[in-house]
């Protein structure tokens, strides 16, 4: 296990005033890109060749501000939307308008992806302490639920903290979802193999796995301005772990895309650089396969894994 497990050690993320929107550069296609669906909720994708009439799973990643939901069936994605929520009455909003979200599902797995999160291998886990491992790295800055996924093939804690509002709104929605973090599935979808940074980005955040030599170093989130602050943060990694930024692969998931000022300056300073296919376990309407298999590689990911 990295050093960064080992001594449970975590960087704060640092908070910016500002935002990137991430550019999204797409040819016309059978999909559709909503504006907005509703006055208070405006979805950024949205995908609709669900089978009414056949049995569904509900998969759903949630953060602080964004909300994607996927619907497989049978082996194939039918349906897919994702959505930006700046408060929870948005979200409850959303919940209750989104008629997709109102079928009888056969699972549903709610997967939340915010930073609250710290890694502690089980041998030092202590169970009373979950709220003094969470306030160590990010204080007492909300009201929130604890949570912890153990992660087994690699003995590891994950503890977490989920706000009550949106906890509560999720809850009453959907109150036999399995409940997870993005944290606890990143190890296993992404595959813990040779050395690499493995990356989700956001409309104005970053998730980041690091990898060496087969062995989990680290799982971090950021918040981000610009392309400088990206790189600045992977840099930092890279220095810390010792990796060689002529070596280490970046395999690149989410909000970018090739022709975009972030993927420039990614490439100015790491050499290898990859966009993560769609996951060949699964099959995909073709409306899913016309997007560019990186904007939710990841989500899919995590459908194999919950």
């Amino acid at each position: 296990m990295g050093k960064a497990i080992e001594s449970i050690c975590l960087y704060e993320t640092v908070t910016f005033k500002s935002f990137i929107t991430a550019l999204l550069s797409i040819s016309k296609q059978k999909y559709l890109i909503l504006l907005a669906k509703t006055k208070l909720v405006k979805s950024t994708f949205y995908i609709n060749n669900f089978n009414s009439s056949a049995e569904a799973r509900l998969i759903i990643e949630i953060g602080n501000s964004e909300f994607t939901f996927v619907i497989l069936q049978e082996k194939t994605f039918t349906a897919l939307a994702t959505y930006q929520i700046a408060t929870v009455n948005e979200l409850n909003d959303l919940l209750a308008s989104e008629n997709l979200l109102h079928h009888n599902f056969s699972k549903v797995d709610v997967v939340y992806n915010n930073k609250e999160s710290v890694l502690v291998p089980t041998v030092l886990y202590n169970s009373n302490a979950t709220n003094s491992y969470i306030e160590l790295i990010y204080g007492d800055t909300f009201k929130g639920q604890l949570k912890t996924d153990f992660i087994y093939k690699h003995a590891i804690q994950n503890i977490y903290k989920i706000e009550y509002t949106i906890q509560k709104a999720m809850f009453t929605k959907f109150p036999s979802a399995t409940i997870s973090h993005q944290y606890s599935l990143l190890p296993d979808s992404t595959g813990l193999s040779g050395t690499k940074l493995f990356i989700v980005f956001y409309q104005n955040k970053f998730s980041v796995l690091c990898c060496k030599q087969n062995q989990l170093q680290v799982i971090q989130q950021f918040e981000y301005a610009n392309a400088h602050d990206v790189t600045y943060y992977l840099l930092a990694i890279a220095e810390q772990y010792t990796l060689d930024v002529n070596e280490v692969e970046l395999q690149l998931c989410g909000m970018i895309n090739e022709n975009s000022a972030l993927y420039n300056e990614l490439h100015k300073y790491f050499k290898h650089l990859s966009f993560q296919p769609l996951p060949d376990v699964f099959d995909y309407v073709d409306d899913i396969q016309a997007l560019p298999s990186h904007y939710f590689a990841h989500t899919f990911l995590f459908a194999a894994c919950v």
